[in-house]
């Protein structure tokens, strides 16, 4: 049970009221909120995929309206997938900014 906890101890003369290491831990949270967001939407690409490449290759199977259908929801799975992808990156970015170390100047 114990090693289910992480305790972290901050300097007093860095961060008394603990507000730094709290913005770190949140922008980690959002990260990995934006990183499951992107794994879901890689799922959805792939699992659309099939229906929309097999729409393609053998149009007679499938009818026009589900044919539409696929495609559109392959075509928002695929946009959600580059916007999840550009604020995952976007939160890695902050969170390696304020995990650097501190240049004194």
């Amino acid at each position: 049970m114990a090693e289910d906890f992480v305790i972290l101890h901050t300097s007093g003369q860095r961060d008394g009221d603990g507000s730094k290491l709290r913005g770190v831990l949140q922008t980690h949270m959002r990260l990995e909120h934006a990183r499951g967001i992107r794994e879901l939407a890689v799922g959805l690409v792939a699992a659309l995929g099939l229906p929309v490449w097999i729409a393609a290759a053998r149009p007679e199977w499938i009818a026009w309206g589900l044919r539409s259908f696929f495609l559109t929801a392959w075509f928002v799975s695929f946009v959600g997938l580059a916007m999840a992808a550009i604020s995952e990156r976007r939160w890695r970015a902050q969170l390696d900014r304020a995990v650097a170390p501190q240049r004194k100047p």
